[in-house]
């Protein structure tokens, strides 16, 4: 496994001409003789950084463009600590929103459970009463049945007796 090559401060920066440009270090025809060097060297294969180009060409001095080099590096680092700062924020709120979705989720299975809960209670009571009153009429207490209502009275029986499936 061959070593990565090191990276220079300056590859860690984009545009680093531009930035030189914008504070005035070098002139718009000083980075457009630098870039057509750089076409030049990479062409030829031996790629070059910008701010090399305009070291070797006299355009800025070391100290100039190492301070460049670090303010953009500062200005890269500020700029990713608030993006950080924003993106916790963002996930502190999304953690609340998804807390109170939670808490209304818990309360609609809550009541799910009640609504069912009284649902079946209200289903049994008559049906005990119901199921009361079929022992009766099938034992004949209220009277003699015909075999045809003691069959009618037994399918009902099992029907009763029979556990309910879940839906």
């Amino acid at each position: 496994m061959t070593p990565k090559p090191l990276l220079t401060p300056e590859e860690l920066v984009p545009r680093v001409g531009d930035y030189l440009l914008e504070k005035g270090l070098i002139t718009v025809t000083d980075l457009q003789r630098a870039l057509l060097v750089q076409d030049e060297l990479s062409t030829a294969g031996k790629p070059a950084q910008i701010g090399q180009i305009l070291l070797s060409l006299g355009m800025v001095d070391r100290p100039t463009l190492d301070q460049a080099i670090t303010e953009q590096i500062m200005q890269l680092r500020a700029a990713l600590q608030d993006n950080n700062k924003q993106l916790e924020q963002r996930v502190k709120e999304r953690t609340a929103e998804l807390q109170v979705a939670l808490k209304k989720l818990s309360e609609l299975n809550q009541l799910k459970t009640n609504i069912i809960s009284n649902v079946s209670h209200e289903l049994r009571t008559p049906l005990t009463y119901i199921t009361g009153y079929l022992d009766l009429l099938s034992t004949g207490n209220f009277g003699p049945i015909t075999d045809d209502q003691a069959k009618t009275l037994d399918i009902i029986k099992k029907s009763t007796d029979r556990p309910q499936q879940p839906d």
